[in-house]
């Protein structure tokens, strides 16, 4: 039997990296040069941070060398959260009976838990971080710094405290026999079934088509956030089209089977559309 040349083995030997490449970027959620970048950036700052932290001798450069290991427990939460979310992607949730606004309603909740608390973590690094050396600038007598690392530190610290106490959401689909309602982190978008003319799940979200323009009522559920996703709604349902945020192709089926089993629309096209 003839041996393969070499650019057959040369073929062959990407033909099988690029296999590893492309299950490691559906095991991990993103690609393998940046979770190996990110696992080396990780390293460095833990090795780097206490090298830091001993050579040190005031409180102030104390705390600003911590701020590499916060780096990397940043990044330790940002890989962890991306991990179980891709896991989480392809299994499907568990539909919870609900009430809204007086409706029995379908609540196919957006959350994957600790993917949704670990992202609240990473403002929160930074946050106590900021805040820390605001309070040393502050007993050290520099004012100005102190004034204006109290700025981070609140925007920081916002996402944390607001999901603690409720008013931040992860947000989710309810289904009820009228309406189609979906909130995301400080917005909800309500739409009457009626006015759905068809729907598709894809990867990136589900697209559906209205049966007219402007059909879509937003609301902003925090004062000081959700502008700017709010008018990206409602522009793109000005023009025809509402698109959903992904949570993964399990859980688009799922709504879109919610819809269809309320709307009584028969003869999809496939499981993922209606």
């Amino acid at each position: 039997m003839r041996a393969p040349s070499t650019p057959e083995r040369v073929l062959g030997a990407r033909e099988r990296l690029g296999s590893v490449f492309t299950t490691m970027r559906k095991v991990t959620g993103i690609g393998p040069l940046v979770f190996f970048g990110n696992i080396l950036i990780i390293a460095f700052c833990f090795a780097a941070g206490p090298a830091l932290t001993s050579r040190v001798s005031t409180p102030m450069g104390f705390a600003a060398a911590l701020l590499l290991p916060a780096i990397g427990v940043i990044l330790v939460c940002s890989l962890a959260s991306t991990l179980i979310r891709t896991r989480a992607a392809g299994r499907p949730v568990t539909v919870r009976h609900d009430m809204f606004d007086g409706e029995g309603a379908q609540y196919l909740p957006r959350s994957h838990g600790a993917a949704w608390w670990l992202g609240t973590t990473i403002p929160g690094i930074l946050g106590i971080w900021c805040l820390a050396m605001g309070a040393l600038a502050l007993r050290g007598g520099v004012w100005v710094g102190a004034a204006l690392l109290a700025v981070p530190a609140a925007f920081f610290l916002a996402m944390p405290i607001l999901a603690l106490t409720g008013r931040l959401r992860p947000g989710g689909v309810w289904v009820t026999p009228t309406r189609l309602i979906d909130e995301q982190p400080g917005v909800r978008s309500e739409v009457a079934l009626s006015d759905l003319r068809s729907g598709v799940a894809t990867e990136s979200g589900i697209y559906l088509d209205l049966a007219r323009p402007g059909c879509v009522h937003v609301t902003r559920t925090l004062r000081w956030g959700g502008r700017s996703t709010a008018k990206g709604i409602v522009r793109m349902a000005s023009s025809g089209h509402l698109i959903i945020t992904s949570n993964g192709l399990a859980w688009e089926t799922q709504v879109l089977d919610a819809v269809a089993a309320h709307t009584m629309i028969a003869n999809r096209p496939s499981p993922h559309q209606f």
